[in-house]
C-alpha cells in the first residue's frame, strides 16, 4: 500500500485528497485519517504513507493556515465529492455569501424578510406563465440550483464553495447540465432586469392613479394591470406577502 493509491494531488491548490473519502486531509493528519477512516492497523505504516507523501509531492501545503479558500464558482475539482442539493438566491448580491436552502419554500421566506421582493416566483408580475407547471419551474426567477464541493469534510476552511461541473465530452448529460445552468443564469438576469425597470418606470399622476409611461405602454401591461385595483396593487408593491 503507498500513498499514490490512496491520495490524489491537487496541484492548483496544492493539497492531496483521499480517492475514498473525496475530501483533502492536511499531511500531519493522514496517520489519524487512516486509522479512524479506513481501520489502516499499524502506526509505522500510516506514518510511512504520510512520509511518502511529502517525499512524492513536495509541494504540498503542510498547515491548513497556508490554504485560502477561493471565492466560486470555480471549475469542479474532479478529485472531491460534488453536490448538487442547495438552490441559490440570485436576488443577493454577492453569489458568494447569498442565501442558500434546498427548500424552495425557505427561499420565499428569505425574499419577503430580506429583499421585500415584489414579484412572484417565476412569473411577470404576478401573473402566472402559461405552461410552468413544477414548483422549481415557478421560482426560476430567484433562484438557481447549485453545484458544489468542499475541501475539507470538518473544522476550518469546511465551507462549500460553488462549482461549475465539468463538462465529459462523452456524456450528452453534463453538457445538456451546463447548457441549463447557462440559460436558467440568462432568464434570472432579465427577471431581475425586468423587475427594476416596472418599479422604475411606474409614474404617479397628482391624483395619485399609476400613470404609464411609454415603456410600459410598448410592453402592453397597462392592459393586464389597468383592470385591477390600484389601491391593492400599491398596498402590495409595499407590503410583499
Amino acid at each position: 500500500m503507498s500513498a499514490d493509491t490512496l491520495f490524489d494531488f491537487l496541484p492548483e491548490y496544492r493539497l492531496i485528497g483521499c480517492k475514498k473519502c473525496r475530501h483533502a486531509v492536511m499531511p500531519d493528519e493522514v496517520p489519524r485519517h487512516l486509522l479512524k477512516k479506513h481501520k489502516l492497523r499499524g502506526p509505522n505504516v500510516r506514518e510511512q504513507i504520510k512520509d511518502q507523501i511529502l517525499d512524492k509531492w513536495p509541494t504540498v501545503r503542510t498547515t491548513i493556515a497556508e490554504f485560502t479558500m477561493p471565492t466560486g464558482p470555480i471549475p469542479q475539482i474532479p478529485q472531491l465529492e460534488l453536490e448538487n442539493d442547495k438552490y441559490r438566491c440570485t436576488v443577493c448580491e454577492d453569489p458568494a455569501t447569498a442565501f442558500l436552502s434546498s427548500n424552495l419554500g425557505e427561499i420565499q421566506k428569505h425574499w419577503n424578510s430580506q429583499h421585500r421582493a415584489t414579484f412572484s416566483p417565476g412569473s411577470h408580475g404576478g401573473v402566472r406563465e402559461a405552461g410552468v407547471s413544477t414548483k422549481a419551474e415557478r421560482y426560476a426567477g430567484g433562484c438557481v440550483k447549485i453545484f458544489r464541493q468542499r475541501f475539507f469534510a470538518s473544522k476550518d476552511q469546511s465551507n462549500y464553495v460553488e462549482v461549475i461541473p465539468m463538462q465529459d465530452p462523452d456524456s450528452a448529460e453534463s453538457a445538456e447540465v451546463v447548457q441549463e445552468q447557462e440559460k436558467k443564469s440568462d432568464e434570472e438576469r432579465t427577471m431581475l432586469e425586468y423587475n427594476k425597470a416596472v418599479a422604475e418606470s411606474v409614474q404617479m399622476s397628482g391624483d395619485g392613479d399609476p400613470e404609464p409611461n411609454d415603456w410600459l405602454i410598448h410592453t402592453k401591461w397597462p392592459k393586464v394591470i389597468g383592470r385591477r385595483d390600484h389601491n391593492q396593487l400599491r398596498r402590495l408593491l409595499r407590503h410583499p406577502p
